[in-house]
């Protein structure tokens, strides 16, 4: 027969049984596996946080591509096809900037030519517009300020007198 278990032995054990008899939410029981049910749970949550996290982070990155990137030249392409239709001359675009974080534009080198002329009717060389969030809501564009520095020119029509 085996000799009675020291005291400390003896906590050991109980400490043992106690730990059995608790469920374990998740975490490792005493030979390292975790129960089924409370595996499922884990890895269920984790797969759903990791998910949210990566759409969440691929929306953004999307968001920032096609802003940085796709909208300055559909702007540009719009905005002088437009104006070159409504306006009966020829308008030309530098170059235009758009930040999708800030919603600011900045349009560089813009010029509309007279009707049947090489003249510049009018020009400028920037224009900056802040839009406002509300232009993502309402889907159509909300400014919030305009500036255009002074340095634009309109040409004087000269007089046959």
């Amino acid at each position: 027969m085996l000799p009675p278990p020291a005291p400390c032995d003896r906590r050991l054990t109980m400490l043992d049984t106690l730990t059995a008899r608790l469920p374990s939410f998740g975490r490792a029981n005493r030979n390292g596996s975790r129960s089924a049910s409370a595996s499922k749970f884990v890895r269920r949550r984790g797969h759903l946080l990791r998910n949210i996290i990566l759409i969440a982070l691929l929306l953004l990155a999307t968001f920032a591509l096609l802003g940085f990137f796709a909208v300055p030249p559909i702007a540009k392409y719009y905005l002088v096809k437009t104006l070159s239709e409504q306006l009966e001359r020829p308008v030309a675009v530098q170059e235009i900037r758009f930040n999708p974080f800030t919603l600011r534009a900045q349009v560089k080198g813009f010029s509309v030519q007279e009707k049947r002329s090489s003249q510049i009717f009018v020009s400028f060389d920037e224009l900056l517009v802040n839009l406002e969030y509300r232009s993502l809501i309402r889907l159509a564009p909300v400014v919030k300020q305009m500036m255009l520095p002074p340095l634009a020119t309109w040409p004087v029509a000269e007089t046959g007198s």
